[in-house]
């Protein structure tokens, strides 16, 4: 779980980063857009590079509209002359450039999407297009780098909410190693939880004393014996995600006990010939007597759903042993 609230975190510095750099542009020539507004019959590539810019400056007129289009391929009909009025004032218009506000997009997802689909999709704007025009224009290939980041800063904009709420979740969850006693499952305190992991990473087995007892843990198995009395307890891992670390160890099932090991399985002491099935999504899968997916729950009671009955696993200490 640490590693995946890091990938997280990392992934939640790249957006923010992105977010807040602006594209570092060549200045943009002048002469060059005075005559693109002077001209009434602009190249197709063009026009959709200004009509592009002038959407982006313009995101109150049009948010209503683009949520308006019958569909997926409809295009924004942008007048020309909107477009010439945006370059009558070059000063303003780059300060406008300069400042541009990425929130605002990402608080319109429907019209970044549009943008994405419209623009950026296969066959759409690209530098090369720009520069294979009959009247090249390096302005346009700059306003087109613009544009291309902007809506790539909104659209991480967009992300980060959702990466936050990922956090929160995974921060919120049981951070220790837990067993399970008389009074229901308690997490282990944080220098015996250290020794279960370091225990994970190396020999899989480790000892600790709690509460004036001495305990040894097998990780693989997932229990823990009491040295005093040789009780077995089970302990189960951090974290409230189904993988297949989760699911490592016995279950009280009822198809009976069912050990996982790596990916072997066994059934009330017996080796199955199918086994624990990973999938490219990271979702689990079974086949024993039926086809099981793994469908939430914790490391303690995973639910299973199967192709005409669900079952759940409840975690145990091994075949023969309670």
């Amino acid at each position: 779980m640490e590693d995946k609230i890091e990938e997280l975190e990392n992934k939640r510095d790249c957006l923010l980063h992105l977010i807040a750099t602006p594209p570092e542009l060549d200045p943009l020539d002048g002469d060059e857009l005075r005559k693109l507004r002077m001209t009434n019959s602009p190249q197709k590539e063009i026009q959709e590079c200004l009509e592009l810019v002038y959407m982006l400056m313009n995101l109150d007129r049009i948010v209503d509209d683009i949520q308006c289009l019958p569909t997926r391929d409809s295009r924004l009909y942008i007048h020309w002359s909107a477009v010439q009025d945006m370059l009558g004032n070059l000063d303003t218009f780059k300060d406008s450039m300069h400042n541009y506000d990425v929130q605002a997009l990402a608080h319109a997802p429907v019209v970044a999407k549009y943008f994405s689909n419209c623009y950026f999709d296969k066959g759409g704007l690209t530098h090369a297009r720009i520069m294979r025009t009959k009247k090249v224009s390096v302005s346009c290939s700059i306003l087109l780098q613009w544009c291309s980041r902007t809506v790539a800063r909104a659209s991480a904009a967009m992300q980060v909410p959702t990466v936050d709420a990922q956090l929160a979740e995974l921060k919120a969850q049981p951070q220790h190693w837990r067993i399970e006693s008389k009074m229901g499952w308690r997490e282990f305190p944080d220098e015996i939880d250290e020794k279960l992991r370091e225990a994970e990473a190396e020999s899989g087995m480790t000892t600790f004393k709690m509460q004036g007892i001495w305990y040894e843990a097998n990780i693989a198995q997932r229990v823990v014996k009491n040295l005093g009395n040789n009780q077995l307890l089970p302990i189960r891992p951090p974290g409230n995600v189904i993988d297949k670390r989760t699911l490592q160890g016995s279950w009280h099932t009822s198809l009976g006990v069912v050990t996982v090991r790596d990916t072997e399985m066994e059934v009330n002491g017996s080796v199955v010939s199918s086994p624990l099935e990973v999938l490219e999504d990271g979702s689990i899968c079974w086949v024993f007597e039926g086809k099981w997916h793994a469908d939430g729950g914790s490391p303690m009671t995973v639910r299973w759903v199967g192709d005409s009955d669900d079952m759940m696993w409840i975690a145990a200490v091994g075949w023969g042993e309670d």
